[in-house]
């Protein structure tokens, strides 16, 4: 079972992987296409064996969003989260202070996400799509998708060139959108305590870098312009990607990017 699993997370993992990105295409990625929730009714739940399969290796959620251990409810500085249930969340790892703000869907929803993905591939009775739909997505971020601000994660998992500063001690790492990046002030891949006000201040700024993998899909840049066979997106088009495509998940029901992953995923080697 070990070996199983440990393959499952390598062939995902390799499916998102920098080491070897195609070469950059210049231009323009189209995002994707919004629209008023009122005339996109959300889709109904309906327990695919895909469905099933994913519910229950989802958990229980909590044990994987560690960031949300002192949250309210509040307003961002940004319009496209307007009427989205986005908390502000206080927390401590380690001796170090995060301030977070994260738009976290239910159990239920991720699982219809994974359903519609499968059903998309005609895996909607294939319980192994669900279950390893969710696998790659809780390797890759335990389903956190954060607005902005601070995820304290080990140097190690933060990337090659932070972990080769700081081993696996524990650094702040800045999110925008769903996106790891880099702040005004440097703040990500750093071990230093940072204030309350500080990060709040940090937070909404414009990131002076954005990174590669779009939360909570899994999915790269690099991998994204292929799949889609589009040009690679610039860093505010990345941002507005992943981003829209998410809160249309939330929305619909139906989550583009995971779908986009899940239709390029090499099924037939598991």
């Amino acid at each position: 079972m070990m070996k199983y699993a440990a393959c499952v997370l390598i062939s995902f993992a390799m499916m998102s992987c920098a080491s070897a990105p195609p070469e950059p295409i210049s231009g323009r990625a189209e995002a994707p296409a919004t629209s008023d929730p009122i005339a996109s009714p959300l889709i109904p739940i309906i327990e695919t064996p895909a469905y099933r399969a994913a519910l229950a290796a989802i958990g229980d959620l909590s044990r994987s969003r560690y960031v949300e251990q002192n949250c309210a409810m509040t307003t961002v500085p940004d319009a496209a989260y307007a009427g989205f249930d986005v908390k502000r969340c206080v927390y401590h790892e380690r001796g170090l202070m995060g301030v977070v703000y994260v738009l976290s869907p239910a159990a239920e929803e991720i699982a219809r996400w994974v359903a519609n993905a499968c059903a998309a591939i005609d895996k909607s009775n294939d319980e192994s799509c669900g279950s390893l739909l969710v696998a790659s997505m809780r390797l890759s971020n335990g389903f956190i998708f954060p607005v902005a601000g601070d995820v304290l994660e080990p140097a190690s998992s933060a990337g090659p060139g932070c972990a080769a500063r700081h081993g696996n001690k524990l650094v702040h790492v800045y999110f925008r959108d769903g996106i790891t990046v880099e702040t005004e002030r440097d703040y990500t891949c750093e071990t230093y305590e940072i204030s309350e006000a500080d990060a709040d201040a940090e937070a909404f700024k414009a990131p002076v870098k954005v990174f590669n993998v779009g939360r909570i899909a899994a999915i790269h840049r690099d991998d994204y312009a292929r799949f889609a066979r589009v040009p690679r997106p610039s860093d505010d088009e990345w941002r507005t990607i992943v981003r829209e495509s998410y809160l249309q998940a939330l929305k619909t029901g139906r989550y583009s990017l995971l779908e986009l992953r899940a239709k390029n995923v090499d099924w037939n080697a598991f």
